[in-house]
């Protein structure tokens, strides 16, 4: 996608693209932290059908407010 650019819609100036990728299990933001926390429960289960599984899951780790009426 960078090269398709690069050599159609990037201004004539540009000459180099430096893609900087997250090193994986070094993300400290609270959404990560609350999905590591959920993985293990989650992987446990050989089979999830239902989604109130999952909801019984997610209620077992943190604070689940629901927004359908």
């Amino acid at each position: 996608m960078l090269c398709m650019w690069s050599s159609s819609e990037a201004p004539q100036g540009i000459t180099k693209i430096e893609c900087i990728n997250p090193i994986v299990g070094h993300s400290f933001v609270p959404p990560d932290k609350m999905f590591r926390r959920l993985e293990k429960p989650i992987h446990k289960q050989s089979v999830l059908i239902a989604p109130e599984e999952y909801i019984q899951i997610f209620k077992s780790e943190e604070t689940v407010i629901s927004v359908i009426s």
